[in-house]
């Protein structure tokens, strides 16, 4: 599912979008099997029926929410953050700006890595400290792409900072000044802190 262009902020574009893993479903998959068998021990001997309700009611409650949760996780780099998002009736998730992120990793087992699943950390200068997203295809890939992406991040608001100081030369009335600063936050390369700061210098 694609991410929804309403949601983007203005010169703002998607890089990479990423799910989880099917092998993420490995802990429902595992109690599916022992449902099944406990419906073939169970079954034949005519089991109380109350018990077998229960049985199945647990198996859904933790398979299907289990399904669900993998179904709707929702991982997007693009130009300016990082959002996950997982759940329909109870959505969750965050957002990392790009340029908190100070360190990208990625962790894999031995079969982890015969199956082309990991987890990536991601370390941030923010109060998040570290944040790992778990059982994502092709690790290695996702890191570079990120790393990449923050990369270019980087180096866009160094374009913008240098804009940002070049704005308040001499000859341009604040009105045009603060034009300037309009387009350059606009289109990404100022971040809103700041934005607010120049204006504020503009505005005395």
């Amino acid at each position: 599912m694609a991410y929804p262009k309403d949601l983007l902020a203005p010169g703002e574009t998607v890089v990479y979008e990423f799910g989880s893993h099917w092998f993420a479903l490995i802990k429902e998959s595992l109690i599916t099997i022992a449902y099944v068998v406990l419906l073939i021990l169970l079954v034949p001997d005519g089991a109380n029926g109350w018990a077998f309700t229960i049985i199945t009611l647990v198996w859904l409650w933790i398979t299907v929410g289990g399904f669900m949760e993998w179904r709707t996780r929702e991982n997007v780099i693009t130009s300016e953050r990082l959002v996950v998002r997982a759940g329909i009736m109870r959505k969750a998730g965050y957002d990392i700006p790009l340029e908190v992120i100070t360190d990208v990793g990625f962790r894999q087992n031995l079969i982890e890595r015969a199956v082309g699943v990991g987890d990536m950390v991601i370390q941030t200068s923010g109060t998040t400290g570290q944040n790992r997203i778990t059982k994502i295809p092709e690790p290695e890939k996702v890191k570079s792409m990120l790393v990449e992406a923050r990369r270019n991040r980087t180096n866009t608001m160094s374009a913008g900072r240098a804009s940002a100081d070049a704005v308040a030369s001499p000859g341009k009335s604040n009105a045009e000044q603060l034009e300037i600063l309009g387009k350059l936050f606009d289109e990404g390369k100022l971040t809103q802190v700041e934005y607010d700061t120049e204006k504020r210098k503009l505005l005395g």
